[in-house]
């Protein structure tokens, strides 16, 4: 374990965070916030977002507050963490992996957008955790929206070759995510949007996390037979159609899985009820582990 640093929460009842970096098994160095105290919470974010920016650092003082110990990183190639070559699956699986042996025991693992495709792909890797919930999984099961294409996939590669970075990102907006124009036009406006484009690379990556599933199939149940982690799967009512349509399906095709979508958000949904829905889930697990446990 590297330096560590106090990052003070924003108010009185906020806690804490603690950041600091460790080495992955390949040696790059993982930065990441521990915050919090309780049942251990692992959150793992999407595409090129980071702890600087986005959902992932106000989230986990939502769910610390309400008595959990909230570990939150920065993926390889984003924020603090470094980009050793390769970067693919693999190294992001042991990325995650050490994040959670930093727990006095299994997490309660939470991914999102992307993230909550490492995740799950850890789980069924075999990493032990309490429960596993995920939200806005980028998976396609139906003909709702086209599937990834072959020329979008090549361009995205190129752009990337060439170290165009802000086109490859804005390539993955328009022609993957369907961002309106007007809202893209926006978001390149944003404070936001430098750092944004520095973690473009990793975008050829993040297609990999979902590429095989996004055909507009149905999802292969038997991939995902062993786990038996009790699993909540979530979208907004407000999240893209073919998200939601997504929930019941991978619901149905991991063991111990519930679906849920929540009232009134999308996939930019506020930290305070997605923190509120995830602690109430993670609750109900230990509670659950505990009364098996006394008969």
């Amino acid at each position: 374990m590297e330096g560590t640093a106090l990052m003070p929460g924003n108010d009185a009842t906020e806690p804490a965070a603690i950041s600091s970096s460790i080495r992955s098994k390949d040696g790059t160095p993982i930065g990441y916030d521990r915050s919090g105290q309780g049942p251990p919470v692992l959150l793992v974010d999407g595409l090129v977002y980071s702890r600087h920016f986005g959902i992932m650092r106000p989230l986990a003082s939502e769910i610390a507050r309400r008595g959990f110990t909230v570990y939150a990183y920065d993926r390889r190639g984003r924020g603090e963490s470094g980009s050793t070559e390769p970067c693919d699956m693999t190294r992001e699986i042991e990325d995650l992996m050490i994040i959670a042996r930093l727990a006095d025991g299994p997490v309660h693992l939470f991914g999102m957008s992307t993230g909550a495709a490492l995740a799950l792909e850890a789980v069924r890797l075999d990493l032990k955790v309490r429960s596993l919930a995920l939200f806005d999984t980028p998976f396609l099961v139906d003909d709702s929206r086209p599937p990834i294409s072959k020329e979008f996939r090549v361009r995205l590669d190129e752009l990337l070759a060439e170290g165009r970075l802000e086109d490859a990102l804005t390539h993955f907006l328009s022609d993957h995510l369907l961002t309106p124009r007007l809202l893209l036009t926006s978001m390149r406006r944003s404070k936001t949007w430098p750092q944004s484009v520095a973690a473009a690379g990793v975008l050829s990556r993040e297609v990999d996390l979902f590429a095989d599933y996004f055909e507009g199939k149905p999802l292969p149940k038997a991939r995902w037979a062993r786990i038996k982690t009790p699993t909540l799967v979530m979208a907004g009512t407000r999240s893209a159609p073919w998200l939601k349509t997504t929930v019941g399906a991978l619901a149905e095709a991991l063991p111990k899985a519930s679906a849920r979508l929540l009232r009134g958000h999308g996939h930019m949904i506020k930290p305070a009820p997605l923190g509120e829905a995830l602690a109430g889930f993670f609750s109900e697990v230990d509670e659950a582990r505990k009364r098996a446990l006394r008969l």
